[in-house]
């Protein structure tokens, strides 16, 4: 079995530490190989707190990986949570001198200038996910290269973090000389393999349920447009900013008519088997962002969702899903494995 062809992701959670290890096979296909499992020991809130103990955690996920998966991992796509990460859209605009093709460095300045805001210096950013082009006035081209104009407009989704979190992470990871391919959302993770684009298109709510936080993903138009942590008490934290000229993209909803309540169903994810993703190197690859998406799943266990986490996901989508008019969640993550025979 080729390497090239053996992605493996690792999410260090609250309450468990996973480690999926998955085969590339034909095009928009991967199969899941074994899911390796630990119990989390020196992890808060998806925040290592111990780094000796979450260490050795790590390294018994691993090892179980290899274990069922029965290969040898040395390279990981990890998966990165918790309360510190930060969100907003903003908007990039470069003017060329004279109308001419917008080449690739076009949209590389594009992207950089979107980046000029502000942020805790202790931060940096994780992602940049492209939402929209518009050139010279004409809104949402799909891609611009090759065509002529003069002003490049782009909306990206941005986040960030702070920095010894996110490395304390890395280091964890590194100290077991596995190789970082790169880092990833949890939650973009987990839309990657759960969502199809039709969806994306219309408008759905992604929440990975975790036992001490929960994090959300709304698609619309198919693009991300909010993100936010739920810790399991407490409103939603999140910090998306309106874009200049969409009145939509807003970090608090607003009432439903008439007092109404969103009335959003909850489909497990994680199926069983090939999951529709490219196997053109990482999953999800499609976008411009700091870090490649990555890869989740359950391994075909039979999900046997966890109620707490349930009900406390339930609140988040209430919190969130009036705002953009959504009723199509899918939930994944909070499952428990079959119980084990005595």
């Amino acid at each position: 079995m080729s390497s090239d062809q053996i992605f493996v992701g690792l999410e260090i959670g609250t309450t468990k530490i996973c480690v999926v290890v998955a085969e590339g096979k034909s095009e928009d296909q991967i199969s899941i190989l074994g899911v390796g499992e630990t119990p989390s020991r020196g992890i808060r809130k998806g925040e290592i707190v111990d780094m000796a103990t979450a260490t050795e955690c790590v390294r018994e996920a691993i090892l179980d990986a290899e274990e069922k998966a029965n290969v040898e991992i040395g390279n990981v796509w990890v998966a990165i949570t918790g309360g510190h990460l930060r969100s907003l859209n903003n908007r990039g605009i470069h003017v060329l001198p004279q109308p001419r093709q917008i080449e690739q460095e076009d949209l590389d300045l594009v992207q950089t200038n979107a980046k000029e805001i502000a942020i805790p210096p202790q931060n940096i950013f994780l992602h940049t996910i492209l939402q929209s082009y518009h050139l010279d006035g004409n809104r949402n081209v799909t891609d611009p290269l090759e065509s002529e104009g003069m002003q490049l407009e782009a909306d990206f989704h941005i986040v960030h973090g702070i920095k010894t979190r996110i490395h304390n992470t890395l280091l964890c990871v590194e100290s077991l000389k596995l190789e970082i391919e790169d880092v990833v959302l949890g939650s973009l993770a987990s839309a990657q393999v759960v969502v199809t684009q039709h969806q994306k298109d219309l408008g759905v709510i992604v929440i990975d349920m975790g036992g001490g936080t929960s994090d959300y993903l709304v698609y619309q138009d198919g693009a991300v447009r909010h993100s936010a942590h739920r810790p399991k008490e407490g409103r939603p934290r999140a910090a998306t900013h309106e874009v200049p000229g969409d009145r939509r993209r807003t970090s608090r909803p607003p009432p439903m008519a008439g007092g109404s309540r969103a009335r959003a169903p909850i489909r497990g994810g994680g199926d069983e088997g090939d999951a529709g993703v490219p196997s053109r190197g990482p999953p999800g690859c499609t976008a411009p962002s700091d870090a490649h998406h990555g890869l989740k799943g359950n391994g075909g266990a039979t999900p046997i969702w966890d109620n707490t986490a349930v009900q406390h996901a339930r609140r988040g989508i209430l919190s969130v899903a009036p705002a953009w008019g959504i009723d199509d969640v899918v939930a994944t993550g909070a499952v428990r494995g079959p119980p084990q025979p005595t």
